[in-house]
């Protein structure tokens, strides 16, 4: 209890003093706090909440984007940069899970104190404004590209019920949407059709560049829409 006491201390210094000091001293600061919290390890705040729960060992397949085990990248925990966190996105509960080092606890991360993580080399930022079926608050994103544009994957997993003579069981199936927002305005995107219709005045050279590089939105999303927007003339 004195620790959680002495940590919610640290970050009340960090909030209320960082705005009076001069810009190096600020850096200096905040990198001291990253550093103690980074030498606590597992006893350090974002590791302390509620543990994951548990899918039954019978579902087929996983929930987890790229990768089911954990992959090392970085958090923006209410406001402090903790480096080298091991973690994993749950694309069904929409939800980041961090794993405590040399302690076998699966953390959610709250989202309201969630500023972004950086995941498989993309950033991730929680958007509370959207309402899924499964009436979750919201739902994450990764930044794909960033620029006059932004161009966003929304990864999402489904159950789907499979059933085979009196057995039943179930499967993760993954889903990927994507979203351009432009000028403060978010659209879905799909294929050639609707990038175009995103970007009416550069439709010819969308077009163009889709034929000289052989595109194809359906089998390789990712890499047709970046290739076009790093291409493409926004002026």
């Amino acid at each position: 209890m004195r620790f959680i006491h002495t940590c919610f201390f640290l970050s009340a210094i960090n909030f209320f003093i960082t705005a009076a000091l001069p810009t190096d001293s600020c850096k200096k600061f905040n990198s001291e706090i990253q550093e103690y919290f980074q030498t606590t390890g597992a006893l350090s705040i974002i590791y302390q909440g509620i543990e994951q729960e548990k899918y039954p060992v019978n579902y087929l397949n996983n929930p987890y984007f790229a990768d089911p085990d954990y992959t090392q990248g970085q958090v923006w925990f209410n406001g402090i940069l903790y480096p080298n966190v091991n973690m994993r996105f749950d694309m069904y509960r929409q939800q980041l899970i961090v794993q405590a080092e040399n302690q076998p606890y699966n953390i959610l991360i709250p989202y309201e104190k969630l500023d972004s993580a950086i995941i498989h080399g993309f950033k991730l930022k929680y958007y509370p404004e959207i309402i899924r079926k499964n009436n979750s608050s919201g739902v994450c994103r990764l930044i794909l590209f960033d620029e006059k544009v932004k161009l966003y994957i929304q990864p999402e997993a489904y159950l789907v019920k499979q059933s085979q003579n009196q057995n039943v069981k179930y499967k993760f199936v993954q889903k990927n949407s994507f979203f351009i927002e432009k000028s403060g305005t978010l659209y879905p995107v799909k294929n050639l059709r609707s990038l175009q219709h995103i970007f009416p005045v550069q439709k010819t050279q969308i077009a163009e560049i889709s034929k000289t590089h052989k595109l194809n939105y359906k089998k390789d999303p990712v890499g047709s829409l970046l290739l076009v927007l790093k291409n493409l003339s926004f002026e």
